[in-house]
């Protein structure tokens, strides 16, 4: 019997209503917007900014996504600008927080049920036996 205020549930909360994981294609083809020109970007804030939409993940964004990732990257920015650590440290927790939102780390994306499929099919390591000089010494066969 549920308690006061609890809903009795038939499935555990984080499978309820969900189907099985999203598969992304490994390539993204998704084109980045062009940044704001008001603002000085850090080269390494406009590579994150090209890295993110050409990831798989970029396909699944909406166009209202945009913004709030313009303002994640404003922040990835202030990071490459600050000088103290604190602030490093401070702005570094905000991008982990604000880029969880989108995809953009492994434990996000498994809780999205997003599962980027591999570009090529694994092949298993070729096991080759390795000639020594010992071997030879030894009068083994190699």
């Amino acid at each position: 019997m549920a308690g006061p205020g609890r809903v009795p549930r038939s499935e555990p909360p984080s499978r309820a209503g969900r189907g099985g994981p999203v598969k992304l294609p490994a390539g993204g083809s998704v084109k980045a917007p062009p940044l704001p020109s008001d603002i000085k970007w850090d080269k390494r804030s406009r590579k994150v900014w090209r890295g993110w939409w050409a990831s798989p993940m970029a396909g699944r964004w909406l166009d209202s996504d945009a913004d709030m990732l313009l303002l994640l990257l404003e922040t990835v920015n202030a990071f490459y600008a600050a000088e103290n650590g604190r602030e490093k440290a401070l702005l570094a927790t905000e991008i982990r927080l604000r880029s969880a939102n989108f995809g953009l780390d492994p434990m996000s994306r498994r809780r999205l049920g997003w599962v980027i499929e591999p570009s090529k099919p694994a092949r298993p390591p070729v096991k080759r036996a390795l000639k020594t000089d010992l071997d030879e010494w030894r009068g083994l066969p190699v």
